[in-house]
């Protein structure tokens, strides 16, 4: 085993997995108000659904710093795998980091989220992955630690334009940029709540990629969850994400109300859900059984604050999430 690790829950303190683990307690210094988390396979594009059915954690790693961070160890990255079957376009990446040490005070000081395509080498508990970890950087983007939110708010990495991937590909971010002395952690799921999927990254000190089922060995998966594109998989597009198309909600800035068009390939049960930036819902609205075709959802806002928001179609067991803006 490369490491030892300690483990603080968001509701409690873990048991000992082993003679080999130790625990104390690294609290949480936000938490997300939800129920509910994202896709491990993201049906669900912005990957909170499925993550929440387990247990927000933040990890204490032995010697200092975080698991999902910076640490002892020399830990250069962190990464989330998101498996697709068909191409889209990622327009930004949420993070949900726990805490940070800003001792510095450095303005330089920083993490860089990134895009990578998973064509990269890495080593998992059944050997070497190749292709299948991070590698290629498609996009980057800076966020200065002052700028890390840590008060139950999502920290929000916009990348510069839409980006197109065509396959498999994992979000997450880079903390050599850091300045000697600041500390980041990054909130992941409770330990056996990755279904040993081994989709969540590190990278080590000599660039080398590992699972963290098998580097520490951790069963979690990290809070970094890509929002699909507002023209991805719209009401006009040739294709469907995931048996869905979505259109951007009309008028956007929303007033008092807004329509949204989707499409869906299959009949389903569709469920509508709008989250705000602290990651609470706000609205959601049972559509019941819906034939295959073309569908609009009139959504009332005047009681809803301005502000940004998430929008989130669900048919079955697939689901695509976009943002919206209302403004009164």
């Amino acid at each position: 085993m490369k490491k030892l690790y300690t483990l603080a829950l968001a509701l409690g303190i873990a048991g000992l997995a082993n003679a080999q683990k130790s625990s104390f307690d690294v609290p949480l210094n936000s938490r997300l108000d939800r129920t509910s988390i994202g896709e491990r396979t993201p049906t669900d594009t912005l990957g909170l659904n499925e993550f929440f059915m387990g247990t927000p954690t933040l990890n204490g790693s032995q010697g200092g710093g975080y698991v999902i961070g910076n640490n002892g160890y020399g830990d250069e990255a962190k990464a989330q795998m998101y498996l697709l079957t068909q191409g889209t376009l990622v327009e930004e990446i949420l993070f949900w980091f726990g805490a940070k040490e800003y001792s510095s005070q450095d303005a330089n000081s920083k993490v860089v989220a990134n895009v990578y395509n998973a064509d990269g080498t890495g080593t998992t508990t059944v050997g070497t992955a190749q292709p299948g970890a991070p590698g290629t950087v498609l996009a980057s983007v800076n966020i200065f630690i002052a700028d890390i939110d840590t008060t139950g708010a999502f920290t929000v990495a916009l990348l510069p334009s839409p980006l197109y991937v065509a396959g498999d590909f994992a979000v997450g971010f880079d903390v050599t940029t850091l300045t000697a002395g600041d500390t980041v952690g990054c909130v992941a799921t409770a330990d056996g709540d990755a279904q040993q999927s081994e989709l969540a990254w590190e990278k080590w000190s000599d660039n080398v990629w590992h699972t963290l089922f098998q580097a520490w060995p951790l069963d979690i998966d990290i809070a970094a969850w890509p929002v699909i594109d507002d023209n991805s998989a719209s009401i006009d597009d040739q294709g469907f994400f995931d048996g869905i198309k979505l259109g951007q909600n009309q008028p956007n800035p929303a007033g008092s109300e807004t329509t949204i068009q989707y499409e869906i390939q299959n009949n389903a049960n569709v469920t509508f859900e709008m989250y705000d930036v602290m990651g609470r819902k706000v609205l959601s609205m049972n559509e019941g059984a819906q034939n295959k075709g073309k569908h609009s959802i009139n959504v009332t806002t005047e009681r809803i604050a301005s502000g940004t928001y998430y929008y989130s179609l669900k048919a079955d067991n697939n689901r695509i999430t976009k943002k919206l803006v209302v403004a009164k």
